[in-house]
């Protein structure tokens, strides 16, 4: 998020020759700094890690997981991508949860479903 000023954590990872995978991120902050121990996630994907205007896939608000925890869904062919997991502001940062669902040739698509076929052969939560 190059709009905040809020500490952010980078992993880098790379998709093989010959693959496309669908990558499914979701992040939960769980921070202690806030008052009730949340904290407003941003997270991002790019294929450059200094170039903003790389981003392919950028999430702040999202259900599933809910409230101000974020998820991005994504299809990726081959090629090295960045995972940016930030705070909406400054004051937004601490601990947090990263899950990360991949599958071959499939983005998971969980918008707005809590138990549901994620259209790619699993479910987006626990039923």
């Amino acid at each position: 998020n190059y709009l905040s000023e809020a500490r952010e954590k980078i992993y880098s990872f790379t998709i093989p020759i010959g693959l496309t995978l669908g990558v499914e991120a979701r992040v939960i902050g769980n921070g202690t700094y806030q008052p009730d121990g949340e904290y407003d996630t941003v997270i991002e994907i790019r294929t450059a890690c200094k170039n903003s205007s790389t981003s392919i896939a950028c999430s702040d608000d999202a259900t599933p997981p809910g409230g101000l925890n974020s998820r991005i869904s994504v299809l990726l062919e081959h090629g090295t991508y960045f995972l940016f997991v930030d705070g909406f502001s400054f004051e937004e940062f601490g601990p947090y949860t990263l899950s990360i669902k991949t599958v071959l040739g499939c983005a998971p698509q969980c918008d707005g479903n809590f138990c549901a076929d994620d259209t790619c052969g699993g479910v987006c939560g626990t039923c």
